[in-house]
């Protein structure tokens, strides 16, 4: 048996369980069974079921019974939170002892039982334990007593997730309802127990997506589900369940699956968050959970969330403004953005429906007028697009992922929040311009109430060029243009080249300030067709693509080699020769800790030699802290 980690979004992960005969996909649910011998679950979906033997009790420690099982238990921490201190350390140091002497022996099916405590410096000591004894997998019980206790919820699990290796498989015994099931596989958790639905039933509870309801309290039919569907009627259907216990679980268990395979689908079409932030409207602990996570918890979630995707972001709530790629994306333009010096001219746009913004009407426009200023001037010009809940969007930067994915329901009414993000990452952006810039804010509503707010704060005056409210009007483009003509009117012919600022600012985003230069340091050209790879050119020679999908640049090997000498985004090799199409952990002795999955790499050696380029399947970090299995989907080989 082995587990393979084949996708990573913050705490959650996708798995596959497998040997020659049986594949499971996390995460997935579990059920408590037994026969004529053996007490055990059964971990899986239909046909294809991985068994793991029933846990020992903390009185025994380890356990013996059931050893065919494909995960076995191999201890039960002693951690009740009625215990005193003393006796859990003292109960902990003989376990550790004892568990030392066998560690050779811990492999891929080996369970840890753990659990809530009410000291978390003893529950790190737990986990530090698990960590360094190498057992591959850990079992939780008794999560109950603190799955309404929002920031306890979050610390135990975040815990168990920055101190145990990324791949460690969380199974959850604990019966929890389906409701809670999203914002715990966020936080980690691989495997669900099924028994809620079984507790459901014996309470005569009938479950609905979001719900549930006590069959005497039925008012209409939610499910057709081959037990639901045999009724006609509710009626019929109450009554049906009402004399069939056996109909109403198989009823609740499908619910509980089916939420499985909902969280499962989000994460393969990289949509949890989104997913969650659907879901947490009707649970309250979800909720308060989420805004915890993403409040004290959001440098740890950020470093396991791709940067890179091409799935869409609803932000309805407020819960989007706080999503680890926003934030990201907020980071990187107040860290890895400035405008260049050559630029004496700084244009606010407003953001509009339709993304990328340049394939708007409005901003067509906008081009147009800017264009229309000759090559010769328009490289003085910067334009910043003003939007929410991103901030800042500088328009070179305009189709990477989130800037060309996200989606607000436009009212044009900003809430309190949004105006805070949007006027901080402003002034973030423009404090640090000289005084001979002139700020351009052609914006119109409440644009032109946040551009007030920054001009405040920074004792700065801004032009305003939009007359009616409206930025595409022909006399609001003429005063943009003549304010444009004029603010140029004493300015020289300057060379400038679109593409190699383009080329130039994606790489600072992507690789660091600076790293643009550095790769990009000559004339570039961009080519291909709409919805194509754009392939990066130097003469005649291509050095890279942009993908049409994400945004993000793809390493070439000449840029690759720049990267290297450069010590950034590196993994490095222990090693001289890399064989087949993917990096193991195993051949990692060094990793930047700044890669993020998804993001482009290059593999080095001890010299820093350029031995590949590829894609990062963990972060960095986690390179370093995984023994086993693929961390860069390798790309292109030096030879």
């Amino acid at each position: 048996m082995r587990i393979q980690l084949t996708s990573i979004s913050g705490f959650a992960k996708l798995t596959k369980i497998k040997d020659d005969m049986k594949l499971v996909e996390t995460p997935t649910i579990m059920k408590y069974t037994k026969n004529q011998k053996d007490i055990f679950w059964e971990i899986g979906e239909n046909e294809n079921l991985f068994s793991m033997n029933s846990p020992p009790s903390f009185l025994h420690g380890n356990i013996t019974n059931n050893l065919n099982a494909d995960f076995i238990f191999v201890y039960n921490f002693l951690m009740q939170q009625s215990l005193n201190e003393t006796v859990l350390e003292k109960q902990f140091e003989k376990a550790f002892e004892e568990l030392n002497h066998l560690k050779s022996s811990f492999n891929e099916r080996s369970v840890a039982l753990i659990q809530p405590t009410s000291s978390i410096t003893f529950f790190e000591r737990v986990l530090n334990a698990i960590r360094d004894l190498q057992i591959s997998n850990v079992a939780i019980t008794n999560l109950l007593p603190i799955l309404s206790n929002h920031r306890k919820l979050v610390e135990f699990f975040t815990k168990i997730r920055t101190i145990l290796p990324i791949d460690t498989t969380v199974f959850l015994l604990s019966p929890v309802p389906h409701t809670f099931m999203p914002i715990l596989a966020y936080l980690g958790v691989d495997v669900f127990s099924d028994e809620y639905g079984r507790i459901a039933t014996k309470q005569s509870l009938y479950l609905t997506d979001s719900n549930g309801y006590y069959l005497d309290e039925l008012k209409e039919q939610f499910c057709f589900c081959a037990v639901c569907s045999k009724a006609s009627t509710t009626e019929q259907l109450i009554n049906n369940l009402q004399v069939n216990e056996i109909e109403l679980e198989k009823h609740n268990l499908n619910i509980l699956l089916k939420k499985i395979r909902e969280i499962r689908a989000a994460l393969k079409n990289n949509e949890l968050r989104s997913f969650i932030e659907q879901q947490i409207q009707t649970n309250i602990t979800s909720a308060a959970s989420l805004r915890i996570l993403d409040k004290e918890w959001s440098k740890e979630i950020i470093s396991r969330t791709p940067t890179w995707s091409s799935a869409p972001i609803k932000s309805i709530t407020s819960y989007g403004y706080y999503r680890p790629e926003v934030k990201e994306f907020q980071n990187r333009i107040t860290n890895r953005f400035e405008i260049l010096p050559t630029k004496k001219v700084v244009v606010i746009l407003p953001c509009s429906a339709r993304k990328p913004y340049s394939n708007s009407q409005s901003h067509k426009k906008f081009i147009e007028i800017i264009d229309s200023l000759g090559k010769e001037k328009i490289g003085y010009i910067q334009e910043l697009i003003l939007t929410s809940p991103l901030g800042v969007i500088p328009r070179q930067l305009e189709n990477v992922y989130p800037a060309a994915h996200y989606d607000i329901p436009v009212t044009g009414d900003w809430d309190f929040e949004e105006k805070e993000i949007a006027t901080e990452l402003l002034s973030r952006t423009i404090e640090k311009l000289g005084s001979d810039v002139v700020i351009i804010a052609h914006v119109s509503n409440e644009y032109t109430d946040l551009c007030e707010i920054v001009e405040k704060k920074l004792n700065r005056k801004f032009i305003y060029t939009s007359n009616e409210n409206r930025t595409t009007s022909y006399q609001s483009l003429q005063c943009l243009k003549q304010t444009l003509e004029t603010s140029l009117l004493d300015k020289p012919p300057i060379q400038f080249n679109s593409a190699t600022e383009k080329l130039q600012t994606l790489a600072d985003y992507q690789y660091g300030l600076g790293i643009g230069k550095e790769l990009f340091c000559e004339k570039y050209s961009i080519f291909g067709k709409p919805r194509l790879p754009l392939k990066v050119m130097k003469n005649k020679t291509q050095v890279g693509v942009i993908q049409p999908e994400t945004g993000k640049l793809t390493l070439s090997l000449i840029t690759g080699k720049i990267l290297a000498k450069l010590k950034k985004y590196y993994v490095k090799f222990e090693g001289e020769t890399i064989e087949g199409s993917t990096l193991f952990a195993v051949g990692v002795k060094d990793a930047d800790q700044e890669i993020r999955p998804s993001d482009d790499v290059v593999i080095v050696n001890e010299k820093f030699d350029l031995l590949a380029v590829g894609q990062a399947i963990v972060s960095g970090k986690d390179m370093m802290s995984l023994s086993k299995g693929s961390v860069v989907k390798i790309r292109q080989k030096v030879k």
